[in-house]
């Protein structure tokens, strides 16, 4: 009776271990990451109340895990809040023109599956950042610290899934089914420059 209640306190610190390698190994994979992007401002040209102090324009939280031959699914998580936040109800250019800054909102939200064809065809799904223009909603990703007036003829994220193929290192083709492609409802958008 004895020798029943070790083997199955056994078992039971073995499925402990193994719960805890399997956490271990999926926190390995995952990546986090962010950056803060902030200044003084002197002097507000559009005369608000920014004029002469410390604003946050841009806090941002990525959370990932890369889909890999290995683990063929993955996910990604974008969080962001900020004066220059865009997306995800946070900042002047936010759905419903929410002017809170410090909303954290969601940028991106996706999943993704490594499907073993070729060299690998990546599908994603959810909320995707878009894949067109040169400037980013990321502060830290573009050239300038303002934006161009053609940003906000751009779409910032689009729902949808799309697939992409790396032909080679360095060139891949993308397709996918996306809403809204040509970000129709931020063409007239003042507060997106």
């Amino acid at each position: 009776a004895q020798q029943g209640q070790i083997d199955q306190t056994q078992a039971v610190v073995n499925d402990e271990r193994d719960a805890v390698s399997a956490l271990s190994s999926f926190l390995e994979s995952t990546d986090i990451s962010g950056f803060v992007a902030a200044g003084w401002n002197y002097n507000d040209p559009d005369g608000g109340e920014s004029s002469n102090q410390f604003n946050l324009d841009q806090a941002w939280i990525s959370i990932s895990k890369a889909a890999t031959a290995d683990s063929r699914a993955g996910f990604s998580l974008e969080f962001q809040m900020g004066e220059m936040a865009l997306e995800g109800n946070s900042g002047p250019g936010g759905p419903g023109g929410n002017p809170n800054s410090s909303t954290v909102g969601i940028y991106a939200a996706s999943v993704s599956y490594l499907a073993p064809l070729g060299n690998g065809l990546l599908v994603d799904a959810g909320i995707l950042p878009t894949a067109l223009g040169a400037e980013v909603e990321a502060q830290n990703g573009n050239w300038q610290i303002s934006r161009g007036y053609v940003f906000g003829m751009q779409p910032i994220t689009s729902t949808g899934v799309t697939a992409k193929y790396a032909l080679t290192d360095n060139i891949s083709v993308m397709a996918g089914a996306i809403n809204d492609p040509l970000a129709s409802s931020r063409t007239n958008d003042s507060d997106t420059m």
